[in-house]
């Protein structure tokens, strides 16, 4: 499973405007579900009861994430298209971590009760980012200070953040919706990851320590999204499968990065 990602460019010379109708399909669904809104406010999605039948969704996720990511490596090798080099024991490190980590997204992300069409979304989802990502692969779409003299890298990371931005609004009118304590504790718990993130950010080191600079890698914000859109809708359901798409590719090409450097 080892790939250099050396090989032939074969989508990376794709003209930036095709680039953008490309980005703009692979939103269009999340887009129009935000302009058309469906009738009613949507119940949160239930926490698992049955010990049995969570066990049962847990080891789906486990198996599906895996699958998943052992075929995106295996697909994108034979493209030679762009993904990081893994030991056998960065496989096995990524797995054992990743595991943990799926198996929150089943009960607090709700995967759970996601019904079996979501996982063809999940699927869809990686690929098209996968499709994404090799046509920007000479493009440095880091999200850190080096993207504002990055026009390119800018303009991506504008539109995602605004996208991004107008889910989570949708979202929190979701939560007030429901009653005012269920929004306050959405609300809180969206001011918290930011706060604590940004409060790590700008952290000062000890007088004896080297400063350190933040990467936020793909799969990480992608990561911290799925906990979000845990509603019953359609838009909330699209929105996880995106997040989790974005999120797989990171964990299957690149590994469980971290996010701070010296």
């Amino acid at each position: 499973l080892k790939c250099s990602g050396a090989g032939p460019v074969m989508a990376s010379g794709t003209p930036f405007w095709l680039f953008n109708v490309c980005f703009t399909g692979y939103l269009l669904p999340i887009l129009l579900l935000i302009a058309f809104p469906s009738s009613g406010w949507p119940a949160l999605l239930p926490w698992p009861l049955d010990l049995t039948s969570f066990s049962i969704e847990v080891g789906w996720t486990l198996g599906f994430t895996t699958g998943i990511s052992v075929s995106l490596r295996l697909i994108l090798r034979k493209l030679d298209w762009k993904q990081g080099s893994k030991s056998w024991a960065r496989h096995l490190d990524d797995w054992a971590r990743s595991a943990y980590l799926h198996v929150g997204l089943a009960s607090i992300g709700g995967l759970h009760a996601r019904p079996a069409t979501f996982w063809i979304l999940v699927a869809a989802y990686t690929a098209g980012y996968a499709v994404l990502f090799e046509m920007m692969r000479t493009v440095d779409l880091s999200i850190n200070a080096r993207v504002v003299g990055n026009m390119k890298g800018l303009w991506v990371l504008v539109v995602s953040t605004l996208v991004l931005a107008v889910v989570v609004i949708r979202h929190l009118s979701f939560a007030f919706a429901i009653g005012a304590d269920r929004g306050q504790t959405f609300a809180f718990w969206l001011f918290a990851v930011l706060c604590a993130h940004g409060g790590l950010c700008w952290l000062p080191p000890p007088t004896t320590r080297m400063p350190a600079s933040v990467h936020l890698h793909h799969w990480y914000w992608a990561f911290l999204a799925c906990h979000f859109p845990v509603f019953d809708s359609l838009l909330s359901q699209v929105a996880q499968a995106l997040f989790m798409g974005v999120y797989l590719h990171g964990l299957a090409c690149f590994g469980l990065e971290t996010i701070f450097y010296e």
